[in-house]
């Protein structure tokens, strides 16, 4: 596997600011089990959590510029990347925006399930998406090769 890319990278304390100026606050950076990933030219990150018991970690909030895939794909390879370096084998997050769940399941093999619904009709608005980490990063760094 190639290695990291070197403008995305783990949270250090400098970033402290920058971060709480995205994340809106602070437990996003004072939570022991959280774990942040900045770009370092641009206003994004992706939070991960890791999990007291288990190896599935959960991906959290991921923010970038709008219309930026690539620097979003960037963040979450290296949140992948971190997470199976600290053990962890399986991943999980959620998703509540339809167009970004179907752009997803155009470019990665997932599978979602529903997990909320809209109680007027019954459609699905939120679905859990659990991965294996290896799987995952095998299949963003083949995107990012693209």
């Amino acid at each position: 596997m190639p290695g990291p890319d070197p403008t995305v990278r783990p949270y250090e304390p400098r970033d402290r600011a920058r971060v709480l100026e995205l994340a809106k606050d602070p437990r996003a950076i004072d939570s022991p089990g959280h774990r942040i990933i900045v770009a370092e030219a641009s206003a994004a990150l992706a939070l991960w959590v890791r999990p007291d018991a288990g190896d599935e970690g959960e991906l959290g909030p991921v923010i970038a510029p709008a219309g930026d895939r690539r620097l979003f794909y960037r963040l979450v390879e290296r949140a992948c990347r971190q997470a199976i370096d600290e053990g962890l084998e399986r991943g999980t997050f959620t998703l509540s925006d339809e167009r970004l769940l179907r752009l997803l399941q155009r470019e990665f093999r997932i599978e979602p399930q529903a997990s909320g619904w809209e109680p007027a009709t019954g459609r699905p608005v939120r679905w859990d998406v659990h991965v294996d980490l290896r799987d995952a990063l095998r299949q963003l760094q083949e995107v990012l090769r693209g």
